[in-house]
């Protein structure tokens, strides 16, 4: 393999891979913009996907659904996941949930 090697293996270098490719910090090997809807700038969505609230450098996989009441910053969210209101900051929605990769705040 001669192109650009990450460790994904923890939730956070799977975040941070996902956020490097999307900035375009390193090539890849295939054209992932093909399938993306280009209405949104600075984030990647699939053609297939619905976004009703506002995303910024979020990665959102087909057939996902943003609630009009959602704030998502650096986020991923995978095919065909709903994501609920709120406002969200590196987080990853997966089928089975969210994983918050924020420090828990201490009261």
């Amino acid at each position: 393999h001669d192109g650009e090697w990450y460790d994904t293996g923890l939730p956070t270098e799977y975040w941070q891979a996902n956020m490097m490719a999307l900035r375009g910090e390193f090539p890849l090997c295939i054209d992932v913009w093909k399938d993306a809807n280009a209405r949104f700038n600075d984030s990647w969505v699939h053609q297939d996907a619905v976004v009703s609230g506002k995303i910024t450098e979020c990665i959102v996989g087909a057939n996902a659904q943003i609630s009009k009441d959602s704030n998502l910053q650096q986020c991923i969210v995978w095919d065909n996941t709903k994501v609920p209101s709120g406002n969200f900051t590196r987080c990853i929605f997966h089928d089975g949930g969210v994983l918050s990769l924020e420090p828990a705040s201490i009261t």
